[in-house]
């Protein structure tokens, strides 16, 4: 497969030039991030997830390379795991163990609104089961999604949103079993505003969520830290227009590259929402946020949610908006630690079809790849 080569342009490119520079949750023991190790093609999978909107209601969705992300599939689609009325989604994705697990929503159509939800691979990606539905922490009244998630030792950190009668603010679960069973975190935000945790990443000892705020008409970023494994959260203050200002501040997505703390997202400039990067040093405490100039954003249906390092190339995941105004899955590869970038084509239409797919997250599994 050839690929195309694009400029390093949009959020792409800022993030990737970067890259160079006594309950259960208190007894998550904290572990340093696992170094990025090298490898050669059949020693790595890559395992991608999103969502999928071909059928015309959305599915969750998983694509996986054997190639440092050179060649991509659709791993087998079980429409009673991935699928079901109306809509599924997988926000986040990692490796704990010898497991994949994913964290999502489902809405089935149902009055109670949106259900968090996990799916569990222990094949590498090729086949997935859905978690227990009817654990009670997962569902009821009202909105309960997960959107990102992370492990500190062997406990699992999942983030995202929980809320009743119109009301949404920022919801954390923990798993002890791989994801087996969850436990809800309560009181993560102040009540009267409106919190929405979208991705959180391990620094140190420390754990670093992001997402937004809303106070009346007002969509600001938000973050914040917690330094005991998930029980407590204090959310970060900075001086005005670092993570709001007029209109909308949205921090997507988190990760933590080198010595720093990159944020993706996206920022109201006065005319449109643009993509925008944020830096912060590795415990989260200071932030900046880089201007559209220096992230040379050029434009329309480039959107990057995940980035990853195989060792020598950067792997980014996520969207772009076709002719036909809808969606496709994207990924980018740089081989020259994130100077240019190359999108692959979608020669074998795996990365597109009817309405729209998004890939959200990606992970590395680095071991060898079973035998067929």
């Amino acid at each position: 497969m050839t690929a195309t080569a694009v400029a390093a342009t949009g959020i792409v490119a800022a993030v990737f030039f970067l890259a160079n520079d006594e309950d259960k949750a208190a007894n998550c023991a904290a572990s340093a991030p696992a170094p990025i190790v090298s490898g050669t093609a059949g020693t790595q999978r890559l395992i991608a997830v999103g969502v999928d909107a071909a059928k015309g209601d959305s599915d969750a969705a998983v694509w996986l390379s054997d190639d440092q992300g050179q060649s991509w599939r659709r791993a087998a689609h079980d429409e009673n795991v991935l699928g079901g009325p109306l809509s599924q989604r997988m926000g986040g994705v990692l490796l704990i163990g010898e497991r994949l697990v994913a964290v999502g929503y489902d809405y089935s159509g149902s009055s109670s609104g949106l259900d968090a939800a996990v799916w569990l691979s222990d094949d590498l990606g090729e086949s997935w089961r859905r978690v227990q539905k009817k654990q009670k922490v997962l569902g009821g009244d009202g909105t309960q999604a997960m959107y990102g998630i992370t492990k500190t030792g062997n406990c699992l950190i999942a983030v995202g949103v929980a809320g009743t009668n119109g009301e949404k603010n920022a919801a954390v679960w923990t798993s002890h079993d791989q994801g087996e069973t969850w436990q809800r975190q309560f009181d993560v935000a102040k009540a009267g505003s409106s919190y929405e945790m979208l991705d959180v990443v391990q620094s140190e000892n420390r754990l670093i969520a992001v997402g937004t705020q809303r106070e009346e008409r007002d969509l600001n970023g938000a973050v914040w830290v917690s330094d005991d494994n998930g029980k407590s959260w204090s959310q970060i203050k900075q001086d005005p227009f670092v993570l709001d200002g007029p209109g909308v501040q949205r921090l997507h997505t988190v990760k933590r590259l080198g010595s720093t703390i990159i944020a993706l997202g996206e920022n109201w400039n006065g005319e449109r929402n643009e993509a925008a990067l944020w830096r912060a040093d590795k415990m989260g405490n200071i932030w900046v946020r880089t201007s559209p100039e220096e992230t040379v954003y050029q434009g329309v249906g480039l959107v990057a949610n995940s980035v990853i390092s195989t060792g020598d190339r950067i792997i980014a995941v996520g969207a772009r908006t076709n002719q036909d105004s809808h969606e496709d899955a994207a990924v980018w590869i740089s081989t020259d630690k994130g100077k240019t970038w190359e999108r692959l084509p979608d020669e074998t239409g795996v990365f597109g079809g009817n309405k729209s797919q998004e890939m959200t997250s990606v992970v590395l599994v680095q071991r060898p790849i079973p035998s067929s």
